[in-house]
């Protein structure tokens, strides 16, 4: 029977290898197809042969494999495995065993046993070099970048670093876009710290040398467990909580957003976004906020503080503005929003963006949780605007969107390898004052950036960015990073402008939102 699975790969590597072989690609697999079939045609003759034959193949793979990929382990394992696996099964007694005891004459017995036991050493030792190779890829970085060259100090006349140390440079050193203060060292303000992305923190007190020393502060529960009704496999909590001022802000796999007390770690406030409708996830995660810091330090909102009613020695925190707040009249109910009054809910000084697993982007208050109703329709965007094939679930940004002075750039995952009509991977840029659509950019259709009209949708099944995008204000460009069109890993049946931006990263005008330039680690 293993006889004939041999011979039936063969048959099926000799075919494809021979057409690869016509199309002037690589021999190795109609000579591995021979090799197959002979292995396959000595085993069901009962002939020792087949463990020196199939021997031979597994090193001449070993080598062809080094040659083509080096030590690299994926490309390794993807010429390796299957074949590992049958020179393992050929080491079985059970089907081994019929090669050391042939139905022959008594002096052609031990002749053939010896020539098994050679094969099979001969075969077990080079399954040994192939594992060997591998657990050696597997512990080695084939594309790890190490920085070469000489430092900015060593390498810049020292008459110019304190000019450098100034203006423009230091703000992009600090990742900060001009025009705005410097964000104090022991906090962070994005996913990344800032819109570029360094993920560099300047403090400098927990060190190698006493990080053992360190001793818990506070824990905080967030009560979001996986498991409910409806959850994905893939329920996953990745936040980065944000740090402001004395408040960390935080999301939930289940789209709970909650401020906590930084110092003891104590909730000031939670806010449920009340999901709408039966989800077809794939993917239930919120990776962080985006927040949005006041154009000038606010001055005291009387509208933070609980309602006289409240009792006089309720728990206090503070806002980010300093002034005291009433953690028992945070935003946890439709009663909280109403009591902080009209002002409060629509004119908020900074604002968190969270995007929900329905669709929706929502603006809060980081003061009080409240809902900013000025921005957008009531606090939302509905981010299945124009797209096509609605279905709930199936489109919502996991990651936090991307902030400017002027804009909120959205992107957002689809279903993987489920339907090749999935939605579009449009990225999208919104003023962030009043969420109004100022560009869109398609990869399906990348000239068309003005905003699209009513009634018209976006290209079915683009490629699409889930992950966070990188701000450099200073050039006037976001940083996008592409996935494939579904089903991703298929790369037939795509149009010249998806083959394009498919596995791309993308630098798009933040004025237009047109392309300004794409780097793709495909082969050309």
């Amino acid at each position: 029977m293993f006889g004939w699975l041999l011979v039936s790969i063969g048959l099926g590597l000799c075919a494809a290898g021979g057409w690869l072989m016509a199309l002037g690609g690589s021999w190795y697999y109609l000579l591995a197809g021979a090799a197959f079939l002979l292995t396959g045609m000595l085993l069901m003759a009962l002939n020792p042969l087949a463990l020196w034959v199939f021997a031979a193949l597994v090193a001449a793979t070993l080598a062809w494999a080094l040659w083509e990929s080096g030590l690299d382990w994926w490309p390794l394992a993807a010429r390796g495995d299957v074949l590992f696996v049958l020179g393992i099964c050929l080491l079985i007694p059970p089907i081994n065993k019929p090669l050391f005891t042939p139905q022959a004459a008594d002096g052609q017995v031990a002749g053939r046993s010896a020539s098994a036991r050679g094969g099979a050493w001969v075969l077990g030792i080079a399954l040994v070099a192939f594992a060997g190779v591998s657990v050696t890829a597997m512990l080695r970085d084939a594309h790890g970048i190490r920085a070469s060259g000489t430092s900015l100090a060593a390498s810049t006349p020292a008459s110019t670093l304190p000019a450098m140390a100034t203006g423009a440079f230091a703000a992009v050193a600090e990742g900060v876009a001009a025009g705005q203060p410097p964000m104090p060292d022991g906090e962070w303000h994005a996913y990344g710290r800032t819109s570029y992305g360094q993920r560099y923190s300047p403090l400098d007190q927990i060190t190698p040398a006493n990080v053992s020393g360190l001793e818990l502060a506070w824990k905080y529960q967030t009560g979001d467990l996986r498991g409910r009704p409806g959850d994905p496999v893939e329920t996953t909590f990745e936040v980065t909580p944000l740090k402001v001022g004395n408040r960390l802000f935080l999301c939930t796999p289940h789209q709970s957003v909650i401020a906590l007390d930084a110092t003891t770690g104590a909730e000031v406030w939670r806010y449920n976004p009340q999901i709408q409708g039966k989800l077809a996830l794939q993917h239930l995660t919120c990776r962080g906020l985006s927040y949005q810091p006041p154009a000038s330090p606010p001055g005291p909102v009387a509208a933070n503080v609980a309602t006289a009613a409240e009792p006089a020695k309720a728990p206090v925190a503070r806002n980010l503005s300093g002034q005291a707040v009433n953690e028992t009249g945070a935003a946890t109910t439709s009663s909280a929003a109403a009591a902080t009054g009209a002002q409060s809910a629509s004119a908020c000084a900074a604002r968190l963006f969270m995007p929900t697993s329905d669709g929706r982007l929502i603006a809060l208050n980081p003061d009080t949780g409240a809902v900013c109703t000025r921005f957008g329709r009531q606090g939302e965007l509905d981010l299945w605007a124009n797209m096509p094939n609605p279905k709930l679930g199936a489109y919502y940004s996991t990651s936090p969107v991307v902030l400017t002075r002027r804009l909120i750039i959205v992107g957002g995952t689809v279903l993987d390898n489920v339907s090749t009509k999935e939605q579009s991977g449009v990225i999208r840029a919104y003023d962030i004052d009043t969420g109004t659509l100022v560009w869109n950019w398609d990869s399906g259709n990348p000239q068309a950036t003005a905003p699209i009209a009513p009634g018209q949708t976006y290209t079915v099944n683009s490629p699409n960015s889930w992950s966070v995008s990188s701000v450099d204000e200073a050039l006037g460009m976001v940083y996008v990073p592409l996935g494939n069109q579904p089903p991703d890993q298929w790369g037939g049946n795509r149009s010249p402008s998806v083959e394009k931006y498919s596995s791309a990263v993308v630098a798009l005008d933040l004025a237009t939102g047109k392309v300004a330039l794409a780097f793709s680690n495909r082969s050309p």
